[in-house]
């Protein structure tokens, strides 16, 4: 019996020792398993989807349906109005660490629409998306020359930024250790970034979540919410999330990759259906106790669905006090 059989991994970041954390948890062409590293604490998928899979993965029926994760439902490409307060987060957050500059970059643009918001608002905005599809549909937004359809990774020329977005985009990368040697690349000694990331599966409450699944399978008959807690098979959801982190794992990424964290801020969206007109006395009420939920999360920090981290290059001390 070999170590994967044993429920045994190796990290494909640290390569430290992971334990199986929940097993055949997507399904794509095949199971996939989420591991969890001993030694530094992130959650995996295992194995990695190929990169034909990963490709073959993200076609329209992600931008119109599987990105939301349940929270929307409209489509990507149509979702500026259901996101509007993550927007004025992220452009809240660029105002107040950037000085002097209004060059706003996005990788992993998708569709353009909080390219399009940030235009409106006064900044010079640019994007790269690796889907032909997503990036065809911010080009239509955007202008041709705005918009480059092609990998991040593979980025051979570019134009350092005062601000480099990655929201909801770090998990989805084959090699995070890659992108963040990349990221620096493209920000100079003045340059911020501000990424998002889901943190719930990586969580205590995820846990939680999976002891009580065969009861919660029974008792939330909510289509939607079994889709945002991740209960029962959710319709064998494909493994776009190739990595889960934590507030913890992720400032020892990203520390220990030379950056220096400015901001972590827990973020926790209300679904769609909670707040639509028609929905059912349930939904009020579980509305309520959402909004509680995320104020607790929000403003207390004791939990989060997601967080939002702004940081820079490590700075030489010298040009610190400069500062």
């Amino acid at each position: 019996m070999n170590d994967l059989e044993m429920g045994k991994k190796n990290c494909y970041i640290c390569a430290g020792q992971a334990e199986l954390y929940a097993g055949n948890f997507y399904f794509f062409k095949e199971w996939y398993d989420l591991f969890k590293c001993k030694k530094c604490g992130v959650v995996f998928v295992c194995p990695q989807p190929s990169a034909e899979n990963i490709k073959s993965m993200y076609g329209t029926n992600y931008f119109e349906k599987d990105y939301a994760c349940g929270f929307f439902d409209v489509d990507h490409e149509n979702s500026k109005d259901e996101r509007i307060e993550e927007y004025n987060i992220i452009l809240d957050l660029a105002q107040k660490y950037v000085h002097g500059s209004k060059d706003l970059f996005e990788i992993g643009c998708g569709c353009g629409s909080l390219l399009e918001y940030a235009r409106k608002e006064g900044w010079d905005v640019r994007g790269i998306e690796i889907s032909e599809y997503a990036a065809s549909k911010a080009k239509d937004i955007l202008g041709e020359t705005r918009v480059d359809s092609a990998d991040f990774l593979e980025l051979k020329e570019y134009e350092q930024s005062g601000v480099v977005i990655l929201i909801d985009v770090l998990e989805h990368m084959r090699a995070p250790l890659k992108a963040l040697r990349k990221l620096k690349e493209i920000m100079d000694d003045r340059s911020v970034f501000i990424l998002k990331v889901p943190t719930y599966v990586n969580s205590f409450w995820f846990k939680v979540v999976r002891k009580l699944d065969v009861f919660l399978r029974k008792t939330v008959k909510n289509v939607t919410l079994r889709e945002i807690l991740k209960i029962g098979d959710r319709d064998l959801a494909k493994p776009y999330h190739l990595f889960e982190y934590s507030r913890k794992t992720l400032r020892r990424l990203l520390e220990a990759e030379g950056f220096e964290i400015l901001k972590m801020q827990n973020f926790m969206p209300v679904p769609s259906f909670l707040s639509a007109e028609d929905r059912s006395f349930a939904d009020k009420i579980l509305w309520m106790i959402w909004q509680a939920a995320k104020y607790v999360s929000e403003k207390l920090g004791i939990f989060s669905l997601s967080l939002f981290v702004v940081g820079r290059k490590n700075q030489p001390e010298e040009d610190v006090d400069r500062r």
